[in-house]
């Protein structure tokens, strides 16, 4: 999630082919290239259309309870907070019905 003129907006949506780790590691490697790459591309601060460089250092994350998704992003960013989605995590405890 991100703020734009005092709203919080989603940043990404990503659909992954899997749900391991080395996936997930795989789109955040995917996300700091593009950043990098758009930062080279306006190393002249004259020509950039928002006078910001991009930085991918999130200080909060939500995320559904994957394992595997959980692990990769806090093996990147150890200090950000990784907030589980409500949705998800209500859904993973309904009872089952027979």
């Amino acid at each position: 999630m991100g703020w734009y003129k005092g709203e919080c907006l989603p940043v990404a949506f990503v659909l992954l082919g899997g749900k391991k780790q080395t996936t997930y590691r795989r789109m955040i490697k995917e996300f700091q290239n593009a950043c990098l790459e758009y930062n080279n591309k306006y190393k002249d601060k004259s020509l950039h259309p928002t006078k910001q460089i991009l930085e991918f250092r999130p200080r909060r994350i939500l995320i559904d309870f994957e394992e595997g998704a959980i692990e990769a992003f806090s093996f990147f960013f150890p200090s950000t907070t990784i907030i589980g989605c409500f949705f998800h995590f209500g859904h993973a405890n309904k009872p089952l019905s027979c």
